[in-house]
């Protein structure tokens, strides 16, 4: 294979590796946002039965629902926020098109060589920054639902901790 055949192909397989890992973002924000809402929904629920006048969750447990439901909610907006930034830089010709240039023109091998990666250096740059700012998001995502267990054990603390207070005062 020609040097200049080898450069196509290269550069072909970069964008199609950056597509992926850009596709592969998509699907891990999308399954955990699947998760962080469900869980969020299923906190809510039982924050809105420990709202009730005679209830049988205690306050200290709705109130740590309450906690987890929001870093799942926190969540769940870095996975939309994932979702709904992906505006991908494809390659500007496809491989094939250049192939033919080569035959059909007289432009000198290097000089359409010099183009296309001219071109694609420019698509795989803006691919490789959305690549870093959605792995950013995923981290957070991750960090919300990973902090959901402390913002209920939080939650719940300081409503006991409220509770004793108004109780001292009380007394």
């Amino acid at each position: 294979m020609e040097l200049v055949e080898a450069a196509f192909e290269d550069v072909r397989a970069r964008h199609s590796a950056t597509v992926d890992h850009v596709r592969a973002f998509e699907a891990q924000a999308l399954s955990l946002l699947g998760t962080c809402s469900t869980l969020a929904v299923g906190c809510a629920s039982g924050v809105a039965v420990g709202l009730a006048p005679d209830t049988i969750i205690p306050g200290a447990a709705s109130s740590a629902l309450a906690g987890a439901c929001c870093s799942l909610v926190v969540g769940s907006i870095f996975c939309v926020g994932v979702l709904s930034s992906t505006p991908l830089s494809l390659p500007g010709r496809e491989v094939e098109f250049w192939r033919l240039a080569l035959v059909q023109t007289a432009r000198s091998k290097s000089d359409i060589l010099s183009e296309f990666l001219r071109v694609s250096e420019v698509s795989i740059n803006e691919n490789c920054s959305l690549i870093e700012k959605l792995s950013h998001k995923m981290k957070r995502a991750r960090g919300a639902l990973l902090l959901s267990p402390i913002a209920a054990a939080t939650s719940a603390a300081a409503f006991i901790y409220i509770q004793r207070v108004a109780n001292l005062c009380g007394s």
